[in-house]
């Protein structure tokens, strides 16, 4: 069980993504195969961050590029 901790998360780019049932494909020719999508995530207290969607689980609009270095600073600030 997680009480507290902070996270980088990632996933493939949605936009890539074909769902059919229980089945996932990947789009012919999709501008973004080569991205992914980046959030952060912090377990408070035990608190679950994907029911807490905005404050304890930020998704970026931003999609970054694979096999690209990037530099980031996880940030997290009492409210």
């Amino acid at each position: 069980v997680h009480q507290d901790s902070d996270r980088f998360v990632w996933r493939r780019a949605q936009s890539c993504l074909i769902y059919n049932g229980s089945e996932i494909n990947v789009k012919p020719d999709c501008p973004d195969i080569n991205k992914i999508e980046i959030a952060a995530y912090t377990y408070d207290n035990g608190t679950e961050p994907y029911k807490h969607i905005g404050t304890l689980l930020k998704e970026f609009n931003t999609m970054v590029e694979v096999e690209k270095w990037y530099n980031y600073t996880l940030a997290i600030e009492n409210n």
